[in-house]
């Protein structure tokens, strides 16, 4: 598997340990990933140059960033100051990953409360991002986030008519799971060339059953079919990264174990599918 896995730093940093930023710096020799997928909180622009300068000194390897998701809230909001907010927030999450020399930048394009209830503003707003950043060096990866109205895929492939041909979209299995679309959304996308990066991630329940959300099991101990999911990977010849992206946190340090499990679980069935050709 020439793939590289990288660890979402949203698995570590979050309420129970006030987003911490410097678990990162402390930890990150204890997983076995090959890069990390760097989760932007707002918590962090008071110190944001700081941050940035403790992760250079280290040398860590961040080939992805997870943009703030508030832009995917504003960006749904109606009114110019909404807009250019969303923008202003882009631009200044899209300065940080290149500072960290990411090639990679992952946002929501839809969020809370307004989800998809108005998607051509969005697919506006987000079109108008692409003509000012897309030319920058770092691919934007709009992520099929859940929906109240539609569903990802439906709202991805719409999004496309608005962007330029070379547009990739970050495809989470949580997400297609939620809406019931995780292998037919991800064939899709995949024969169409459109997926440029990856989030695996579990999740268990009944499909729109909002309150299964509130856990998120490990890969390969909720219902997303990985195994089938790889075979579609290898069918289709993916040669992105993926990020793994499941939550375990703790007040204090990490549960590097926890990670290690999982991301050696999906290497292997990545492994699998190749040996099954």
């Amino acid at each position: 598997m020439n793939n590289p896995v990288y660890l979402s730093t949203g698995c570590f940093t979050g309420r129970v340990n006030g987003r911490d930023p410097r678990l990162l710096s402390a930890y990150h020799a204890a997983f076995a990933c090959d890069g990390f997928e760097w989760m932007i909180h707002e918590d962090f622009y008071p110190h944001i140059r700081e941050i940035l300068a403790e992760y250079r000194s280290l040398s860590l390897k961040i080939p992805a960033v997870h943009a703030d998701k508030r832009i995917g809230d504003l960006l749904g909001r109606r009114g110019e100051e909404n807009r250019r907010a969303a923008l202003d927030l882009f631009e200044r999450n899209l300065e940080a990953a290149e500072t960290l020399g990411a090639r990679l930048l992952v946002f929501h394009p839809w969020g809370v409360p307004e989800s998809d209830g108005e998607a051509t503003r969005n697919f506006e707003r987000i079109a108008e991002a692409f003509d000012r950043f897309s030319r920058r060096g770092i691919s934007l990866l709009p992520e099929n986030c859940l929906c109240l109205f539609s569903s990802p895929h439906e709202r991805l492939t719409e999004l496309f008519s608005y962007l330029p041909e070379t547009a990739r979209v970050t495809f989470d299995t949580r997400a297609a799971q939620f809406h019931g679309e995780t292998l037919s959304s991800l064939e899709a996308f995949l024969a169409a060339g459109r997926v440029g990066h990856l989030h695996m991630i579990d999740h268990r329940g009944a499909p729109g059953d909002l309150d299964a959300r509130k856990t998120v099991p490990q890969p390969g101990k909720g219902e997303v079919d990985f195994p089938a999911v790889f075979s579609l990977l290898r069918r289709y010849r993916y040669e992105g990264a993926l990020t793994m992206e499941s939550p375990s946190m703790r007040e204090h340090g990490v549960d590097a174990a926890v990670f290690n499990e999982s991301i050696a679980y999906l290497r292997r069935l990545w492994q699998e599918a190749e040996e099954r050709g």
